[in-house]
């Protein structure tokens, strides 16, 4: 049925737009949760003087870091790839054909070095293995599609929280930069 292939297709080609448009909004959450460790200086100097300015400020600047912090870590969850989406598809899922993941073995040194690696597999016992029919290379596109729904949909997840917590510390820094401007609250 060439409909259910143009559907599955669709839906594949959509999950990745969607992964590559989230991973350019990361980008740019990138710089804006960098910017403070640009300007640490004068965040330090505003930070002193707040904190000798009431106690109330303490707990706030506390506050800021720890949101700046956990927006850090889910910012890096965000644009980390997901090791092996395989694992959370339910049932007796096929070997995947459409990216091949698992071709080869790597070792950590492999990161920095290109040593010769081969294969897990011969060529033509790989091509062998390729679906032949309709059923099993549907079955191979929707197994795709399961996997690159769950890699989206996290990291959409991540994503959200990230921009939740970023705008957190934003908010609570603008507010702490206005009290200290107006000197609210000072002895």
């Amino acid at each position: 049925m060439e409909n259910q292939r143009d559907f599955i297709l669709s839906a594949i080609q959509d999950a990745q737009s969607t992964i590559r448009a989230i991973d350019i909004k990361m980008g740019f959450l990138f710089v804006v949760i960098f910017y403070p460790v640009l300007s640490l200086q004068k965040v330090m100097e505003s930070v002193q003087k707040l904190v000798k300015g009431n106690d109330i400020y303490l707990i706030t600047s506390i506050l800021i870091l720890l949101l700046w912090i956990l927006s850090f870590y889910t910012l890096f969850k965000s644009i980390t790839s997901i090791s092996n989406p395989n694992n959370t598809i339910k049932g007796n899922a096929p070997d995947s054909k459409y990216h091949n993941g698992g071709l080869y073995d790597f070792c950590f040194l492999d990161n920095f070095f290109n040593y010769p690696i081969k294969t897990n597999v011969d060529f033509y016992e790989h091509v062998h293995n390729y679906p032949k029919d309709e059923p099993s290379l549907n079955a191979q596109l929707i197994f795709e599609q399961m996997k690159l729904s769950y890699i989206r949909d996290i990291k959409i997840k991540r994503s959200s929280l990230c921009l939740k917590l970023t705008f957190s510390w934003i908010v609570f820094g603008l507010i702490s930069w206005v009290f200290l401007f107006l000197e609210v609250g000072f002895k």
